[in-house]
C-alpha cells in the first residue's frame, strides 16, 4: 500500500458522517443528491485536507525521520483510482454509499484484528492477547506494570 492509498483510507476511516455530509452537500446535484464519480477523488482530497493528519500533510510527512512525499496531483489519482476501483459499476455515488463502505471497512478490520490475536477453535481470544494487543495504548509507569 502506497503512503497516499494509506491516506485515502485514515481519511474514509477518519471523517465522520456529518463531515462527509457537509462536504457532499458542497459537491452534490441537488435533485438526486450524488456526486458523478469523477468528482469523488476531488471530494476526498478536500476531506483529507480538513482532517488533523491530512492538515499536516501538504508536501511531505516527518516520519521516522523519513521524508515521505506525496504532491496533490499524487493524493488526486490515487483517489480517482481508488474510486473508479471500489466503485466501478456505477456513475454516482451518493454519501450513504460512502457511509456504507466506511461501515464495511471498519467492520472488516474488526474482524482482521480479531483474528490477529490467534482466536481459538471457538472462535475466543484469551485475555492475555487482548490486553498484549492494547500495550500500545498504554504510556508512562503503567507501561512495564501491564508487560509483567
Amino acid at each position: 500500500m502506497s503512503f497516499t492509498e494509506y491516506f485515502f483510507f485514515l481519511v474514509l476511516l477518519q471523517s465522520t458522517d456529518r463531515h462527509l455530509r457537509k462536504v457532499f452537500r458542497k459537491h452534490e446535484d441537488k435533485k438526486d443528491k450524488t456526486v458523478k464519480k469523477d468528482q469523488m477523488g476531488e471530494i476526498l482530497r478536500e476531506l483529507r485536507k480538513s482532517t488533523q493528519a491530512g492538515s499536516r500533510q501538504q508536501d511531505r510527512v516527518q516520519l521516522d525521520a523519513r521524508a515521505i512525499k506525496a504532491s496533490e496531483e499524487d493524493f488526486l489519482k490515487t483517489n480517482n483510482n481508488l474510486v473508479n476501483l471500489l466503485f466501478k459499476d456505477t456513475l454516482t455515488i451518493s454519501v450513504h454509499d460512502i457511509i456504507e463502505l466506511q461501515s464495511r471497512f471498519r467492520e472488516d478490520l474488526w474482524h482482521f484484528q480479531f483474528f490477529s490475536l490467534q482466536p481459538n477453535d471457538n472462535d475466543r481470544i484469551s485475555t492475555r492477547m487482548l490486553l498484549h494487543s492494547k500495550l500500545c495504548d498504554v504510556s508512562g509507569k503503567n507501561l512495564e506494570k501491564f508487560r509483567q
